[in-house]
């Protein structure tokens, strides 16, 4: 029963995996604890592609609190990897990135044969960092996955190609951009692998650049062909890694429809979506679609509901140090932040932009306070591990070698009363 739920859950019959795994819960003995464990994942992960993201921790939890009572750290760092996704979701890359690098560390301190999830972890770092910003890290990250998937034979390096597209899509480099989603998709068709599984994705990146491109008429014609298998009595359910496809497809379509002037009723579509994605919590899918409404709402001579939106996906945007989403606005429209009063102003001479993570001001702020590495744990419900690699980080990036050294410098740069 749990072999068949994963095997329907990768080919997207949600519902008809969702049977299985609940079954194989019911039947299980508690001595078959992995399969019991991959259930587990298994609900974690569609919970999380319907935005269920209560129902999502609650089954990752559990499946976390069996991994570590059996000592199995590779299974315990898999199912990390959904936790992050589910913090990414409430608005915490930060928090993610911080989870996956600890985890990194511990699989890599202990050496463990693990090469294929280190390379999944690679990936997902990667993507957490362009989310935020972080071009070069994100680079390196894409390329270490990449090479480490690639030796493996594992799928998820796509994620690897998608990841270096969106990278030369913000240097501008379309051409770059779109061989890195030629190869991806040959590599996949060599490798015979699902064409559910990757042509949604890549179809949807496809259609961001042409978009970025004045080309919305490919935008159009491509994603409409692809939301028909995710709508209607035989919908299918997103691949797992993707959970915000469905609503960027459709958020995409709408921003293409306006370009052509033959979009329905933009603006509902748009609020029923950002009342959804509200009511789900998820707060980084929330900022893209304030972001995009408020350009809808610009491109239709409505300016006053247009900085209204926009206000309020730049302050979530801030909040939620999800930056790639502002980046991705300024590359459809120019100078429609300019135009509205709602451009940043260029930051005064000597100030310099702030290179800590939120997480990394948090523990110096506590250090700052006299709090020991201990305290800082406890105070952050983190491990003394995860405290210590914060402390070198924050060292690393400031230039200095001791924590009076870190709190004085910072405070000279203005990163922190």
């Amino acid at each position: 029963q749990a072999q068949a739920g994963w095997l329907l859950h990768l080919s997207g019959d949600a519902e008809g995996s969702r049977a299985h795994f609940l079954e194989a819960l019911q039947a299980l003995p508690e001595s078959a604890w992995t399969s019991r464990l991959m259930c587990l994942s298994g609900l974690t992960q569609q919970a999380l592609l319907r935005g269920e993201l209560d129902v999502a921790q609650t089954f990752n939890r559990e499946a976390l609190c069996l991994a570590r009572a059996h000592g199995s750290l590779v299974l315990e760092a898999l199912l990390e990897l959904d936790h992050a996704q589910l913090l990414e979701q409430r608005g915490a890359p930060y928090r993610a990135q911080s989870l996956l690098e600890s985890v990194q560390a511990m699989l890599a301190e202990q050496r463990l044969q693990a090469g294929p999830l280190m390379g999944r972890i690679a990936l997902r770092r990667g993507h957490l960092a362009l989310r935020q910003g972080q071009d070069a890290l994100a680079g390196e990250c894409f390329e270490n996955g990449m090479n480490i998937c690639l030796h493996s034979q594992d799928k998820r390096v796509l994620y690897g190609f998608l990841g270096l597209a969106l990278l030369a899509a913000n240097r501008g480099d379309y051409a770059q951009a779109f061989i890195q989603l030629r190869d991806a998709e040959r590599l996949m068709q060599q490798r015979h692998v699902p064409v559910l599984v990757y042509r949604a994705v890549l179809l949807l990146v496809s259609g961001h650049f042409w978009l970025q491109q004045g080309r919305a008429e490919l935008t159009v014609e491509a994603v409409r062909r692809v939301l028909r298998h995710f709508h209607g009595p035989c919908a299918k359910q997103a691949p797992p890694a993707t959970l915000e496809l469905i609503p960027r497809l459709e958020y995409l379509l709408v921003l293409a429809e306006v370009r052509l002037g033959c979009a329905e009723q933009p603006l509902e579509r748009l609020g029923a979506l950002l009342d959804s994605t509200r009511q789900r919590g998820m707060l980084c899918l929330e900022t893209e679609l304030q972001l995009v409404l408020g350009e809808v709402a610009w491109r239709l001579g409505e300016p006053t509901r247009a900085r209204l939106a926009l206000q309020a996906g730049l302050a979530l945007a801030a909040r939620c140090q999800v930056q790639q989403a502002v980046r991705e606005l300024r590359l459809r429209a120019p100078g429609l932040l300019s135009e509205l009063g709602l451009e940043p102003q260029a930051s005064p001479v000597g100030v310099t932009q702030n290179p800590l993570s939120q997480r990394e001001l948090e523990v110096l702020q506590l250090i700052a306070l006299g709090n020991s590495n201990l305290q800082i744990a406890d105070r952050l419900y983190i491990s003394l591990h995860t405290v210590k690699t914060h402390a070198r980080r924050i060292h690393s990036k400031l230039g200095v070698e001791r924590r009076t050294q870190a709190v004085a410098k910072a405070k000279t740069l203005g990163l922190m009363g």
